[in-house]
C-alpha cells in the first residue's frame, strides 16, 4: 500500500494546509468539494500543489509532523522547486498525462485529450482551476 504526504493551498502563496492519506485521490477530492467542515472549507484551500509517496505510514506521518513544522518561506520553497506555477496537480493524478515530461507546452491528457496552453490550462477548457 502507498501513503502520501500532501499539501494543499487556496491560491499561489496563499492558505497551505498539509496532510497525510492512504487514498490521496478520494482525500483531494473531498477537499475540493468541502465534503468533510473545517480548515480547508473554510478556507477555501482545494489546489493540491505537492505530494510525497511513501511505502509505510510512519515514513508518511513522520514527513507531515516535519513539513508542519517547517517555517513557511521553506514550505513556499518546496512548492515552487516542484511546481512553479503552483498548477493544481489533481488532473495529474486522476487523468494521469500521455506521456510524463512536466507540465510543458505540447502535453495532453487522457482526461480532455487537448493540448496544455503556456499557462498550463488545458487548451478550452478551465481544466487546473476549480
Amino acid at each position: 500500500m502507498m501513503y502520501y504526504t500532501y499539501v494543499m493551498a487556496s491560491k499561489r502563496n496563499g492558505t497551505l494546509n498539509i496532510g497525510v492519506t492512504s487514498d490521496l485521490v478520494k482525500r483531494v477530492y473531498k477537499h475540493k468539494n468541502n465534503l468533510v467542515a473545517g480548515f480547508t472549507s473554510r478556507y477555501k484551500v482545494h489546489r493540491l500543489v505537492y505530494y510525497e509517496v511513501h511505502v509505510d505510514i510512519t515514513s508518511a506521518i513522520h514527513r507531515e509532523r516535519r513539513l508542519k513544522q517547517w517555517q513557511r518561506r521553506w514550505k513556499l520553497e518546496l512548492i515552487e522547486g516542484n511546481n512553479p506555477k503552483w498548477c493544481d496537480l489533481y488532473p495529474d493524478i486522476t487523468f494521469p498525462p500521455v506521456r510524463r515530461i512536466g507540465l510543458n507546452r505540447g502535453m495532453t491528457r487522457r482526461g480532455c485529450g487537448k493540448r496544455l496552453r503556456d499557462d498550463g490550462k488545458c487548451a478550452g477548457e478551465n481544466f487546473l482551476e476549480k
